[in-house]
């Protein structure tokens, strides 16, 4: 009797070392793939001028109401740009780098959260120093515009919020978007660059 608790054991182990290895390769498959370099982003540098509408220094987040009535929601780098310089109603031109599409397609299902996920965005211009990374969004919106020759699709999230993407040549089903529809999108935050008062 003692024997065959034995060789149920032994035959219990193995499985358990098994599963654990094999649990142990699937996590480090993933941080191996978490960890793998992307290729960056790249963006324009955009200038604007507008009205700081609200700082949030927790989010690193500044909201810009630009002359057309437009808000743009910003990320900041605070060692980059100093946050505690910047107050609301203050009149500012802010350089930043464009919001991205990184996938464009017919909504079926509400917005899925991504967490903590990051891309790297660099300037096409060499005025801004190395790539930066910034967060991924996204949204189920409605098309309010779709510009074919520059490739930029115009959205309107469900709170008002407007918000343009210049979707690069990988983006796939944009030249099927049309306005009207509602889409799922998945893009980069704005990133400020630059704030300076005017």
């Amino acid at each position: 009797m003692e024997r065959q608790m034995e060789s149920k054991g032994r035959k219990l182990m193995k499985v358990i070392t098994k599963i654990g290895l094999a649990v142990g390769l699937f996590a480090c498959g993933n941080l191996l793939v978490a960890a793998e370099p992307k290729a960056p982003v790249i963006a324009s540098e955009i200038v604007l001028k507008g009205t700081v509408q609200k700082v949030s220094p927790l989010l690193k987040e500044i909201k810009i109401k630009a002359a057309d009535g437009n808000t743009i929601a910003m990320k900041v780098n605070p060692d980059v740009v100093p946050l505690k310089e910047i107050k609301k109603g203050d009149p500012v031109q802010v350089k930043y780098l464009e919001s991205i599409a990184l996938s464009l397609e017919k909504a079926k299902t509400p917005a899925p959260v991504i967490a903590e996920e990051t891309v790297e965005v660099t300037s096409a211009q060499s005025t801004t120093p190395g790539a930066m990374v910034v967060n991924t969004m996204a949204v189920t919106a409605k098309v309010q515009d779709v510009d074919r020759t520059n490739r930029t699709v115009t959205l309107r999230d469900p709170e008002g919020n407007q918000l343009t993407l210049k979707a690069g040549p990988a983006v796939e089903g944009f030249d099927q978007i049309k306005i009207g529809d509602l889409i799922l999108a998945r893009y980069t935050q704005a990133l400020a660059i630059e704030v300076q008062h005017v």
